[in-house]
């Protein structure tokens, strides 16, 4: 509930306050004992300025049995949103369990919903032991509160319910049941909108209640029901409006949301209910006896009105209108009013008849033409197209070619289906009576048979399919535009499908089928004339899609800042045109272009949510906010933030659908971010299960499969089984490059930079990060030739693709340059080194965390060759970032504690180099830690402390415990001992403690 004030009650039946209160509350799942804790135990509020999650609190502005809800700010979008905060501990009125999965529920619900009347779910999260939902804040009042202020007459009541309806309407259309629909659960804005909300209790339609759970007992032949109330926690909804299969335990579907409405409907025109009771059980009674009270005889309100909303009372579901559009559209209807009701009866129902006989006798029957059109019209995929298909499939020399088709075939006949479906009902309602074409709001036949258009070209070009055609096809069959999207005012390219053919429109189709397969070249060829010419467009939704398509094809050919440029042009074309869908896709395809080269949130901030409001604006497009949620994870990840990247993919995931391919690529997304939180075990799982799942779909060579590969890899590699994470990636490597082209060249690992000659593999990147994640696995194990090999062969790879550079490229030169450090070749380390750095600099968020990474590498290797003032720099920014984002006790600090500290010893400063080393000795000091690690910051301590003279014997200690650690096999001279103290020469002892440097893998998302 959204409210700013408190409700006050609309007029019900003669009852008991007790009784009529009891009656117009939702009932909790858990039972009357956990009621009565709702009310001895009242949750103390939270004060103003508190904090829940992201949000700061406002003010209370209502409550309820399930929770409080709060005006609170949202810092991270600058508004205001309304929390509602579900009840914690004993004090929630039900168990914590239970309470939390109403209210995720709820959320996950209405996350699916996205229609002008109903409310906006922007979040959902835990607070402490509760849960809370973040929801669009809107000033106004309840429906039950609205109809008690002022003076309503009887069509506007009407005109506002019918608003609600079509938020039930919208929610029935996506398989959901709101199942507690009653005038609490209804905001009428101050600005006229009316929004359904508090989606608690939906559920998929069909469901049904175990009777054995239920307070009512079903109904026997003629046996009065014994309507006991022991049980009343079982049941579900609110009692004063719950159809007669919510009391008997019957199945659940969109007629119970339909009584509820019918319900409320009768209470606001006529001031009571339609059933009267004083308790649950007397209310059933009257409820399953099917026998509403007649309107009071003086009313003003149309007496057909009663004979609607009776309709919606019927005790069978059946009985009831077919659906609440149905009941909807009677709801609209208004006789013509006469002095002679009986003979303007007649007059209208002679007239009728007159008219309905000519015309039925003069015309065919729409639905009979449009079913003999629709199986006139040839199959999409017919025998012969088919077996085009599967030949040029074969051809292409992709093993998962036969799996990947019989994906795609499967997505296309379900499609066609759903076409079908469309454009029948499309058919019938433009050949109809001229009355019913006037009001029909189903799609356009002409829209559909756009889609169809490009649909018939997406075959056409899969019959001429090679290897990357075959790898993009099930996409591209998933990227077909959903039938629905022609109806109401954002259909498809609504004004372009009214005007003759043009080039440019041709142009667009061809285009965009192109871009489904991922042909980049050729799409940029085929729309290159029409985007760089400075000329007018025949219709700017036109203008707006082939801007939008030249946009996306210039970020995939990586010229990235005109791609960006022509999006945002594709933008405005669009919003001129009032082509809201246009426009949202062209705001989500500048938000997926972001992960790439993100430095910063503020950056990300204005694209995230000018996309969200043209979502919003649009309405439900579950597709597009899948891809929203998506990219943000990627923004979050290529930030280095993984926590936050874990929260955008789970939102993905609740309004994902069922497609099993999105499914399976977003556990992969999760995986990379799992093990980026340091819990590899649950990232191994998620990516074992995005893997399985990728290989069934697509076949086990497709790309996706070894990206999944890829980061199963890492996860293993976190696990520390690096011999399983080498055989991961090896299957990767050879789906990335079937040929062995990489196998097949010797890369130079030196100072210079790794170059490629010849042909390029056909997956060039995602290859290089494969290569580059064996190069990290074969270092772990000390195998420093083989490592420097794969990291510089990663790096040829990626120097070829981007000659400007990457940040990706950063990750392999990175790593080549540690390797080179661990072959004792700092001088050949420091140019691919310094290189990574400037190439980071310019390409990662300032606290990224991998940025910390590279100043601790470069400093390494300015120690080796005696820049100990440039490396003491360097240790200095990587310790300060890390202090920023890490706890005091991270291990990560201990590195650049010990550098640090090694390189004021060096610049003859020991008694500067005391603390810090004292603070790495500490952090190194548990079971889990290197011991060549702890050996290293123990032997600089004791030079420090006896360098400085401040504990000789201290330090005498250290430095023996760190030798024996070291292997240093015999006694030490004691001397001698003091004498490597004193910065004497040590030949064969300290080069045992070189720093330690770390790999680092690139998490970021490949597209």
């Amino acid at each position: 509930m959204l409210l700013v004030r408190k409700a006050r009650a609309m007029p019900g039946p003669t009852t008991t306050n007790e009784s009529r209160n009891a009656l117009e509350e939702t009932v909790p799942a858990e039972g009357p004992a956990a009621a009565s804790r709702v009310a001895n135990n009242p949750l103390e509020p939270l004060s103003r300025g508190a904090t829940v999650g992201r949000y700061t609190v406002l003010e209370r502005i209502g409550a309820g049995g399930m929770g409080v809800v709060y005006a609170a700010f949202d810092p991270e979008l600058d508004r205001r949103v309304a929390l509602k905060v579900l009840h914690g501990g004993n004090a929630d009125g039900m168990s914590s369990s239970g309470g939390r999965s109403r209210l995720l529920r709820e959320a996950q619900a209405m996350a699916k919903l996205h229609h002008p009347n109903v409310i906006t779910v922007h979040d959902v999260g835990t607070f402490g032991d509760r849960v809370f939902v973040a929801m669009e804040f809107v000033d106004g009042t309840t429906l039950r509160e609205w109809v008690t202020q002022g003076v309503h007459d009887w069509a506007e009541i009407v005109e506002v319910f019918v608003k609600a309806g079509r938020g039930l309407a919208a929610a029935h259309a996506i398989g959901l049941v709101h199942r507690d629909f009653k005038p609490d659960n209804v905001l009428v804005g101050h600005d006229g909108r009316v929004l359904v909300m508090d989606f608690g209790l939906a559920r998929q339609a069909g469901a049904s209640v175990p009777v054995a759970d239920l307070a009512v007992p079903p109904r026997t032949g003629a046996t009065p029901v014994d309507l006991s109330l022991t049980r009343t926690g079982a049941l579900l909804g609110t009692p004063a409006y719950m159809a007669p299969e919510q009391h008997t335990g019957g199945v659940i579907g969109p007629a119970v949301d339909q009584f509820g409405y019918c319900v409320a409907l009768y209470e606001a025109l006529w001031g009571s209910r339609p059933f009267v009771g004083n308790s649950v059980a007397s209310l059933a009674l009257a409820v399953l006896e099917g026998k509403p009270t007649p309107p009071p005889r003086d009313s003003d309100v149309p007496g057909w009105l009663f004979g609607v909303i009776a309709h919606g009372l019927a005790v069978e579901p059946s009985d009831r209108h077919p659906s609440m559009d149905a009941l909807l559209a009677e709801l609209q209807r208004d006789p013509p009013r006469s002095h002679r009701p009986w003979l303007a009866a007649v007059v209208a129902i002679a007239v009728a008849m007159g008219i309905v006989g000519t015309y039925l006798a003069t015309r065919p029957d729409p639905a009979e033409l449009c079913a003999s059109e629709l199986a006139a019209l040839p199959a999409l995929i017919e025998p012969d197209t088919e077996a085009r298909i599967v030949a040029q499939f074969e051809a292409s020399g992709r093993e998962h070619a036969s799996t990947t088709w019989a994906s795609a075939r499967a997505r296309v006949d379900a499609w066609d289906e759903r076409w079908r479906g469309s454009w029948a009902a499309a058919c019938v309602a433009e050949r109809g009576p001229p009355l019913e074409r006037e009001h029909a709001a189903g799609p356009s036949t002409r829209c559909l048979d756009t889609q169809r258009e490009l649909a018939t070209r997406l075959l056409a070009q899969l019959e001429a399919a090679d290897g990357g055609m075959v790898d993009a096809s099930l996409t591209a069959t998933l990227a077909l535009d959903d039938p629905r999207e022609c109806a109401g005012p954002y259909e498809l390219r609504s004004t372009a499908v009214e005007r003759a053919r043009t080039d440019q429109r041709a142009a667009a189709v061809e285009t965009r089928v192109l871009t489904m397969l991922q042909r980049w070249s050729e799409a940029a060829a085929r729309i290159g004339g029409f985007a760089n010419a400075p000329g007018s467009f025949d219709d700017r939704a036109i203008e707006a899609e082939l801007f939008r398509l030249a946009g996306v094809t210039d970020l995939h050919e990586g010229r990235t800042s005109l791609g960006r440029a022509r999006l945002r042009r594709a933008v405005v074309a669009a919003a001129s045109a009032k082509h809201g869908r246009l426009e949202l896709q062209a705001w989500v395809d500048l938000l997926e272009s972001l992960p790439d080269t993100i430095t910063s949130s503020d950056e990300a901030f204005s694209t995230i949510a000018a996309a969200e409001s043209a979502i919003l604006a649009v309405g439900d497009d579950a597709d597009m906010r899948r891809r929203w949620w998506t990219a943000q994870g990627h923004l979050e990840l290529a930030l280095g933030r993984p926590r936050e990247a874990m929260d955008r993919y789970d939102h993905a995931i609740i309004v994902s659908g069922a497609e099993p391919l999105y499914a399976a690529r977003l556990q992969q997304h999760r995986c990379a971010a799992l093990v980026a939180l340091e819990l590899p075990s649950d990232g191994y799982d998620a990516c074992n299960e995005a893997q399985r799942e990728l290989a069934t779909l697509l076949g086990d060579t497709h790309p996706w499969v070894g990206l999944a590969l890829t980061d199963l890899a890492a996860a293993q590699m976190a696990l520390e089984q690096h011999g399983p994470a080498v055989a991961s990636l090896l299957r990767a490597i050879d789906v990335f490059d079937p040929a062995g082209l990489a196998r097949a060249r010797t890369i130079v690992a030196d100072g210079t930079a790794p170059q490629w000659r010849g042909e390029l593999p056909p997956h060039p990147e995602p290859l290089a990060r494969a290569l580059n994640r064996v190069g990290v696995s074969e270092r772990a194990q000390r195998r420093f030739a083989a490592a420097a090999s794969a990291h510089a062969t990663a790096a040829a790879l990626l120097s070829t693709v981007h000659p400007s550079g990457s940040r990706a490229l950063g990750y392999p030169l990175l790593n080549l340059g540690i390797t080179l450090l661990d072959l004792r070749r700092p001088q050949h380390a420091l140019p691919h080194l310094r290189r990574a750095l400037s190439l980071w600099e310019d390409t990662l968020a300032d606290d990224h965390p991998d940025l910390a990474l590279a100043h601790l590498a470069l400093a390494n290797a300015l120690g080796e060759v005696g820049e100990w003032s440039q490396a003491g720099e360097h240790y200095q920014i990587a310790l300060q970032a890390w202090e920023g984002q890490l706890s005091p006790d991270h291990p990560l600090l201990a590195y650049a504690l010990t550098g640090l500290a090694h390189a004021r010893i060096e610049l003859d400063d020991a008694s500067a180099a005391i603390d810090p080393l004292e603070r790495a000795l500490e952090l190194r000091r548990h079971e889990r830690e290197d011991a060549m690690n702890v050996a290293e910051t123990s032997w600089w301590l004791a030079r420090a402390l006896f360098v400085s003279g401040a504990d000789e014997s201290r330090a005498l200690e250290l430095a023996g415990a760190a030798l024996f650690a070291a292997g240093v096999e015999g006694n030490v001279d004691p001397l001698e001992l003091r004498r490597w103290l004193a910065g004497g020469e040590t030949p064969g002892i300290t080069d045992r403690f070189v720093p330690a440097a770390l790999g680092v893998i690139d998490r970021a998302q490949l597209r």
